[in-house]
């Protein structure tokens, strides 16, 4: 019942490709027919690293749990673990987005100064890539662990952060409820 609701609401949700638009222009239902230069650009990039499918992919993720998120793999040249700066090179510099679930992106450290502007916020993420592990002396594998800046995150929720409820809480919950009228009927 569960991955039904999820497909349903993930199939409904993204019925159509979306589609950036440069500039607002009068009476655009849908895909203009006229792109901009800048709008195709856009548009065959995000073909190329299969953007809006990994997005597709986050938002239903972000439906199972709290949040997912989707990490930015922008070609600038700096480790994981530093923020975006200048990039050069455009679209081009997108490079990848990863799209991941709630267990395995952690906060590892928040801006604790209360003086600071971006206070209770993280500072650093933990990301477990549990497809790729590292095996070690005694045969176990451990996933891999890498350090993530905030500037290379994109929590993906109903309120944009990673407190929220699971989508599916609710119909869980009355599920539960079901089971016990109908055991208690008996």
């Amino acid at each position: 019942l569960a991955k039904a609701a999820v497909d349903k609401t993930i199939r409904k949700t993204w019925q159509g490709p979306p589609w950036l638009l440069e500039r607002p222009r009068d009476g655009s239902e849908g895909p203009v027919k006229k792109e901009t230069r800048l709008e195709k650009a856009i548009r065959h990039h995000f073909t190329k690293i299969r953007f809006w499918t990994k997005v597709m992919e986050a938002d239903r993720r972000s439906l199972v749990g709290k949040y997912s998120a989707v990490i930015l793999r922008v070609g600038d040249g700096k480790p994981l673990d530093k923020p975006i700066g200048r990039v050069k090179g455009g679209l081009d510099a997108l490079v990848d987005i990863i799209p991941v679930w709630e267990k395995q992106l952690k906060v590892v450290d928040y801006d604790n100064d209360t003086s600071s502007l971006t206070y209770g916020e993280p500072k650093m993420y933990q990301y477990d890539e549990s497809a790729v592990g590292v095996t070690q002396m005694n045969g176990n594998v451990r996933p891999r662990e890498l350090k993530i800046h905030p500037s290379r995150v994109i929590i993906w929720s109903f309120d944009g952060t990673m407190d929220c409820d699971s989508a599916l809480k609710a119909g869980l919950n009355d599920l539960i409820t079901i089971e016990k009228i109908l055991g208690a009927g008996g």
